[in-house]
């Protein structure tokens, strides 16, 4: 496996996310990045992981960095939609994530949680759980923001 390998990105990825976790950002960024970039050239635009970097490195929404975070994920919900198609588990993670910023950025009347057309369909249980916890969740976050 080398440099450029898909496998190298999945590393990348894991250890950018780690570091996410812990709130390095700065160190998380430019593995999230590497991770992209290798996706994109090894694997292409339109690949479900090169869609799952993209995601990934939204990472900017835990800085507060929402005008970085929102075209990362818009891109990677069009690719998960693309590839996927719409009733995919990924889809729906994309849309649940959109909502979410929408929420951050105080954007709560075009925020909405995985349409039921989708997340109805999904077959995983611990994703269905899921998606109905955060959905559940946002509904009241939703209802006790400030107007």
């Amino acid at each position: 496996m080398g440099s450029e390998h898909p496998g190298t990105a999945q590393s990348l990825n894991y250890l950018g996310e780690l570091y996410q976790a812990m709130s390095e950002y700065a160190k998380a960024e430019p593995l999230l990045q590497e991770a992209l970039r290798i996706r994109q050239k090894a694997l292409g635009s339109e690949h479900p992981d090169t869609a799952t970097s993209l995601s990934n490195l939204a990472l900017y929404q835990d800085m507060g960095e929402y005008a970085k975070a929102e075209p990362l994920y818009q891109e990677a919900l069009k690719i998960c939609r693309k590839v996927l198609g719409p009733e995919h588990p990924n889809t729906a993670t994309g849309l649940d994530n959109l909502a979410l910023l929408e929420f951050d950025l105080d954007r709560i009347d075009e925020a909405s949680p995985c349409p039921s057309s989708v997340c109805g369909r999904i077959n995983n249980p611990f994703e269905d759980i899921l998606i109905h916890l955060r959905t559940t969740a946002f509904g009241v976050l939703k209802h006790l923001s400030p107007v």
